[in-house]
């Protein structure tokens, strides 16, 4: 089966904290042709008045193809196309189907300045069950959001046509 992996974003340290490594696991691989270019974002929101300074590291490996390797890719839901009035709370929800059968080792949320609350809902089989849901201030969602991991041998099992849905306030 094929394997789908959210393989960087926003998570995992803070202040003198380490971020939390992202490693794939044995036999699983970022499939990237030969000649293709790698470009690399990060951005940062500084709520404070001093000055804030980050540093990024990312350490790549090359391996050998393989028919044993599973192929990963990152994945997300983004909504960006609403505007918050000023002194006003916010609700907005999106939604999506998965197009592929797939497995999910990695689901971790993020909003931004003033986001209190992440959720993401999964539907299957006409079922819809919470499997993230993470409430805090708008810094720990924003820099810090806690990142699920699930098992090699027990990750998230999605089908073609389940559907997620996230919610951020």
């Amino acid at each position: 089966a094929p394997w789908l992996m959210f393989v960087g974003g926003a998570g995992g340290g803070s202040g003198d904290v380490p971020a939390a490594v992202t490693r794939l696991p044995k036999d699983v691989a970022i499939l990237v042709p030969r000649g293709s270019q790698i470009m690399l974002q990060s951005h940062y929101i500084n709520p404070g008045t001093e000055p804030a300074f980050q540093t990024d590291i990312v350490n790549l490996h090359t391996v050998e193809a393989s028919p044993s390797l599973s192929s990963a890719a990152p994945w997300a839901i983004n909504e960006s196309s609403f505007q918050i009035q000023p002194g006003r709370t916010f609700h907005t929800e999106a939604t999506c189907s998965a197009d592929r059968a797939s497995n999910i080792l990695t689901v971790l949320g993020h909003t931004h300045q003033w986001g209190v609350n992440f959720e993401l809902w999964l539907t299957q089989q006409g079922e819809e069950r919470l499997i993230y849901k993470q409430v805090g201030a708008g810094a720990q969602l924003q820099r810090d959001p806690p990142i699920m991991n699930f098992p090699v041998d027990a990750p998230l099992r999605v089908e073609k046509g389940d559907r997620f849905r996230m919610v951020c306030e």
